[in-house]
């Protein structure tokens, strides 16, 4: 599990800032923790999910899979003490777009190719339209705790650990494609939260099933197969 530090200084009058540890590495911590921490500042919640045909704009796709991780997380392995953190108790946060990213060093208007998934259950992402999808990975914030120091502890550390979940793979579009399958994307991980081993599987039938009876027969859900980068 990757670790960093974060500091909320609160001043009588201003307005509630955050400030980076500048050595930290891995950018997405600071993204997963600016979303949860009311306390430190406020973030987009990533893509929405669709609730029924008619929310799919003609500029998105719905982008249809799950993830799974292995053994499964349970809720002793996620401190979620901080402000709003709560909201990320068994998800993960994926990014799709149209190219492979640095995960260690990710824009700041990665939200926009960010979707919240709940592991262990199909999300379904109204996505931004594209030609293809390139699965750059995913995160578990797995820790999100406080603690204040300083004159009437106005100076607030936030310490944030996640799980790493790796990807690299890609998905292709058709220009009449408005949803498609992605499968499941399974990871198995040791004791110590390293993945061993990925899987993708494939449960169309089943899905599509679901596709229809939650959406109807307006939208047609396209199987489509990943792609090693």
């Amino acid at each position: 599990m990757h670790t960093l530090k974060m500091i909320c200084r609160k001043k009588k009058g201003e307005t509630k800032k955050m400030k980076q540890i500048y050595h930290v590495r891995h950018f997405i911590l600071l993204l997963l923790s600016a979303v949860a921490l009311s306390a430190c500042g406020t973030m987009s919640n990533g893509r929405p999910q669709m609730q029924s045909a008619s929310d799919l704009q003609n500029d998105e796709i719905a982008v249809v899979g799950r993830i799974e991780l292995v053994p499964p997380l349970t809720a002793e392995e996620q401190a979620l003490q901080t402000g709003t953190s709560e909201r990320f108790r068994g998800k993960a946060v994926a990014v799709f777009s149209d190219k492979l990213m640095d995960m260690n060093d990710l824009p700041m208007d990665v939200g926009n190719d960010a979707l919240m998934a709940e592991l262990g259950k199909n999300f379904f992402a109204r996505m931004q339209k594209r030609s293809e999808y390139v699965y750059s990975g995913s995160f578990i914030l797995a820790r999100s705790t406080a603690t204040t120091s300083g004159y009437m502890g106005r100076d607030v550390t936030i310490h944030v650990g996640h799980i790493n979940l790796p990807g690299g793979f890609k998905y292709d579009v058709n220009p009449d494609d408005r949803a498609i399958y992605i499968g499941t994307i399974r990871y198995y991980r040791n004791s110590h939260n390293a993945i061993t081993k990925v899987e993708h599987i494939d449960d169309y039938q089943i899905v599509n099933g679901e596709f229809l009876k939650r959406f109807g027969k307006q939208l047609k859900l396209r199987d489509v197969y990943p792609k090693k980068m």
